[in-house]
């Protein structure tokens, strides 16, 4: 036992001293002086009123979306929460957007890419950020290894709506719209998504 117990001393002995992990680093996503917005309420909305059929969803609304603030638009399933959205990126009656508003938006939908691009170079090609920053973001979102030079055209749906979420946060925009963005997201992806939207 006294042979055994020195020879574990001298393994501990030998082994190096390593420093704890730290707490992952939150990606902060800067925005360039040309998307810069200074309109207080970027997204308002005046006598709201939605109908879906001879169904009534909302009855002279009036909202406010503050500069800089996430929002969430909850309720139940076919209460009107897409339907507003949707009133909102037409600029339907009622609502009054900034003109300097640049509008990324993320729908559900069964994406499709039309053009033959590795998932580095969908981004580069939509994006001003560096490749360090691409690469990161992409990391985080669970693209690691080869998989950035899959063809886009090859990606799983799970795969497509992790790219497409991407390019969002670092695409050329200044508000982004999310409509049930974690659908299809596995939990890591889920805090990958927080995290984005606390850097952004």
């Amino acid at each position: 036992m006294q042979r055994a117990a020195k020879a574990i001393e001298q393994r501990v002995e030998q082994l190096e001293a390593v420093e704890a992990p730290q707490e992952d680093q939150i990606i902060h996503f800067h925005q360039s002086k040309a998307l810069e917005l200074h309109n207080k309420f970027p997204i308002m909305g005046e006598s709201i009123t939605l109908k879906a059929g001879d169904k009534t969803l909302l009855r002279d609304v009036k909202f406010q979306f503050s500069l800089g603030k996430t929002i969430a638009i909850t309720g139940k399933n076919g209460s009107g929460k897409t339907t507003l959205l949707h009133h909102i990126l037409k600029h339907g009656e009622g609502i009054t957007i900034s003109p300097k508003a640049v509008i990324g938006r993320y729908q559900q939908m069964d994406y499709r890419f039309s053009k033959e691009e590795t998932v580095l170079d969908f981004i580069k090609n939509r994006s001003d950020y560096n490749e360090s920053k691409i690469r990161a973001v992409l990391h985080a979102m669970n693209f690691t290894g080869n998989d950035i030079k899959k063809n886009v055209q090859n990606l799983s749906g799970g795969e497509a709506t992790r790219l497409v979420l991407c390019q969002l946060f670092l695409g050329r925009y200044n508000v982004l719209v999310l409509d049930e963005p974690t659908n299809f997201l596995d939990i890591f992806c889920m805090e990958a998504l927080e995290q984005f939207l606390h850097g952004y």
